[in-house]
């Protein structure tokens, strides 16, 4: 819960078209991910989560956070 508020409280303020969740997060969509993007469905303006907002977990799964970082 403290989770989907934050990403809620972030989807308000900033308006994104996507939210990808990677790291080890990623590989637990039915105890983490589907959970949030629920929370997330239910909290956040309605503006903010139409049609457009993209949720999904990062292709590159838990590796997605090293290789971005390596691509520094």
């Amino acid at each position: 819960e403290v989770l989907g508020k934050a990403v809620v409280c972030i989807i308000n303020i900033i308006s994104p078209n996507v939210v990808l969740f990677s790291g080890g997060i990623s590989k637990q969509t039915e105890l983490f991910v589907n959970p949030l993007i629920k929370y997330i469905r239910e909290h956040a303006y309605s503006l903010s989560v139409d049609e457009r907002l993209y949720i999904s977990t990062a292709k590159l799964g838990e590796n997605a956070p090293m290789i971005g970082a390596a691509s520094l």
